[in-house]
């Protein structure tokens, strides 16, 4: 099975993160999805 991998900044509630859920859902019969998530807590 093919795999692919989709980066994000966080998965905090928010328009791009629901619609990146919505993309892996959808594909996840035919591919292995890992979602890759860079988070801080620290606020710049």
């Amino acid at each position: 099975m093919e795999k692919i991998l989709f980066g994000i900044t966080n998965l905090c509630v928010g328009g791009a993160e629901r619609v990146l859920v919505d993309i892996a859902n959808k594909i996840s019969d035919n591919y292995e999805i890992e979602i890759f998530t860079i988070y801080s807590k620290r606020r710049i």
